[in-house]
Parts: C-alpha cells; sequence; structure tokens
C-alpha cells in the first residue's frame, strides 16, 4: 500500500482542524488516511505527534467562537501545579460567555461565565483564563491542600543572591483584590479562605504541603524561603521553612538531593546552619505520607530545645 502523502509542514506534528486542511491543499481523502486520528468533529492530529498542549488546544479553540481556554485545561498551559489525575486528564476545557451554546464536542467540556476583560489572556494567540481567574475556577474541584499548592505558586516571588529572580504570576495583594470584586461566584468562597493560607517564596508543591502538616499539627508558624543572616557581610542561608522565634528549620529533602553534587553543598548548609545557632529537621517523602501527626513528631523536639512549650 502506498504511504500517505506528506502533509504540508505547518501542518506536520500537530492537531489541525479540517479546514486548515483544506485551505492548504490537503485532500478529504489524505485527512482520513490511517496516520491521522480524528480527535474530535473537525479535529485532525497526526498519530505519531509529540504536540505540546498549547498545539493540541489550538484547534478546539478555532472552532469554538467567544470560547475562551479555561480551568484545569488553562492551568496546565499556564504551569500551575495540580493533581497528577488532573495533570492526565484528555479533555479540554472551554468557557463562553452566558447565552453562547456551550461547547459540546467530543474530547472538550463546556462551561459558561462571565468574563471580563481582565480575566482573559493570550498565548500565541489562544484566549487562555488569566491566572487569577483560574485559580478561581479550580477553587470549585480542588482540595483545600492543593488549592493552597496552586495559589502559592501564583505568588511565589523571592530574588535571592542565587539563582534567578522569581516574579509572581499574581501578586499576593494583587489576587486579593480580585477575589473581593467576586461575589456569587462558585468556589469564590473557598478561595477566600485559602488565599490566608497563601505564603509568599514557596519552590514547590511538597514545601507547601511540609507548611500545612506543620500548621495542622498546631506548630509555631514557619516561613517559607527564610534566610538565616550570616556575620562579616556572609551571604544568607535561604532554608526552605524557619521559624524565627525560636531558631529552627526544616527543610523538604526531595529525589534530587540524592545526586552526589547536592549532597556536598548539603554538608556545607548543614554545617553554617549549625555555626549560626539554627536547629535543622529533614523532613523526607514518606514523611509527609504519613500525616500531620508524625511530622510534627519529627520537628517538636527541636522546637522544644530552642525555648518552645506546647499549649
Amino acid at each position: 500500500m502506498r504511504p500517505p502523502a506528506p502533509l504540508p509542514m505547518h501542518l506536520a506534528g500537530r492537531s489541525f482542524t479540517s479546514s486548515e486542511a483544506t485551505a492548504s491543499g490537503v485532500s478529504r481523502a489524505r485527512s482520513r488516511a490511517a496516520d491521522l486520528v480524528t480527535e474530535s468533529r473537525g479535529i485532525r492530529r497526526p498519530a505519531l505527534s509529540t504536540e505540546t498542549l498549547l498545539d493540541a488546544v489550538a484547534p478546539y479553540a478555532a472552532l469554538t467562537p467567544l470560547g475562551t481556554i479555561s480551568h484545569t485545561t488553562a492551568a496546565l498551559l499556564l504551569g500551575i501545579p495540580i493533581p497528577w489525575r488532573l495533570q492526565n486528564e484528555t479533555a479540554v476545557h472551554l468557557t463562553r460567555p452566558p447565552g453562547a451554546t456551550a461547547a459540546r464536542r467530543r474530547n472538550a467540556v463546556g462551561h459558561q461565565r462571565r468574563l471580563d476583560a481582565d480575566e482573559r489572556t493570550v498565548m500565541d494567540g489562544i484566549a487562555v483564563t488569566s491566572p487569577a481567574r483560574t485559580w478561581l475556577d479550580l477553587a470549585a474541584t480542588l482540595s483545600m491542600e492543593d488549592l493552597v499548592i496552586a495559589g502559592d505558586y501564583l505568588v511565589s516571588a523571592h530574588n535571592r543572591h542565587f539563582g534567578p529572580e522569581r516574579i509572581p504570576l499574581v501578586p499576593l495583594g494583587e489576587l486579593r483584590e480580585y477575589l473581593e470584586s467576586k461575589h456569587k461566584i462558585r468556589g469564590v468562597i473557598r478561595a477566600r479562605k485559602a488565599l490566608e493560607l497563601l505564603r509568599i517564596g514557596v519552590d514547590s508543591p511538597p514545601e507547601t504541603r511540609l507548611r500545612l502538616l506543620l500548621h495542622d499539627a498546631g506548630l509555631p508558624a514557619f516561613t517559607p524561603n527564610f534566610p538565616i543572616e550570616g556575620s562579616n557581610g556572609s551571604p544568607p542561608l535561604w532554608v526552605d521553612l524557619g521559624c524565627l522565634h525560636f531558631r529552627t528549620c526544616v527543610e523538604y529533602e526531595g529525589a534530587h538531593h540524592l545526586t552526589p553534587e547536592k549532597q556536598a553543598s548539603d554538608r556545607v548548609r548543614d554545617t553554617l546552619t549549625a555555626e549560626r545557632g539554627w536547629l535543622q529537621v529533614k523532613i523526607y517523602a514518606g514523611d509527609l505520607s504519613r500525616g500531620s501527626s508524625w511530622v510534627a513528631s519529627r520537628v517538636v523536639p527541636a522546637l522544644r530545645r530552642n525555648g518552645w512549650t506546647p499549649r
């Protein structure tokens, strides 16, 4: 059997609409060849495609007038961390204004919401809900922990003496003002509750989970990305979570700490922490899975040694 003719270069390797194919001179028979998968009505994808998510959703946006990519699809496009089960979701979420028919097609989930101009952004020509609006939409379905993890990512900011500066997708104050302006929207009450648990400076979801476990256990407040100051002009030592009043810090040891290079730098960090009069506690992934009581039991001895008394 003769292999199918090559697709035009601008269509090869990504999803495209039937209209795009026709405009590019691709025959109907070629559009139905075995090397193409029908993703949804009027959308084809090369079977061996390694396209980006943005390429994958573009045809759905093109075929949905007034549609905006939203909810978990928008979160993935914006890099917002969401649970693994949602990361593997194949359906594309599309929001259209009230009065417009909700998107109804295979592999699409339609929503009807009124979006203000500042609740939409554009990515490579595709309308996507803004980071703040996306987080508000997620508030209706995510657990409180997962919502705080997503929110910490949005507001995270730091400018340390090493590494690139991190600019927040949404400054915390701006996110607060945005939520205060929203009323009678599904999830807004939960979003406001989650907002009070957000902290600036978090580098990863496990760090958020760790902080929330310590909070749930009733331990003193820990500040993310905390600088332990040195003497004689030496640079600060940045720790994952620091409690200044009781000079105790907690480090989350993820898989990247297992490399020889990282272990060597960790030994230097451990020495400096002790020299600066702080007690350090290391928490691992297995500890997080055992819950707040277990994690607290690892941290409480250090807090007690530095003067903390449980209520």
